[in-house]
């Protein structure tokens, strides 16, 4: 955190803010003063809101999973042809599940 803070020329006590869920373990008394104690101040996400207040979730994190969800389903279809399956099944299933 704190080469973070150099890298952008603020001083060690500024405040950062950490977004979490409610995951019990992020609530611990031990965790938020240790936070605190480094100037991080926390904010507590509704269940199910996180991916659209996460700055990664919205950026870097959708990038990667589209990629391994494509490479995964790149594999099952290549599996599936190597096992005999013909591509209008693979079409049809495909148009049934969108």
């Amino acid at each position: 955190m704190a080469s973070t803070k150099q890298t952008l020329g603020l001083d060690e006590d500024h405040f950062s803010l950490a977004l979490f869920d409610v995951f019990a373990a992020h609530m611990f008394e031990s965790v938020l003063q240790a936070l605190e104690t480094h100037h991080i101040k926390c904010c507590f996400i509704p269940p199910n809101c996180m991916g659209v207040l996460q700055p990664l979730d919205l950026t870097v994190n959708q990038v990667f999973k589209q990629e391994r969800f494509i490479r995964w389903y790149a594999g099952l279809v290549k599996d599936q042809l190597r096992d005999g399956v013909q591509l209008e099944i693979l079409s049809q299933i495909s148009a049934y599940q969108s």
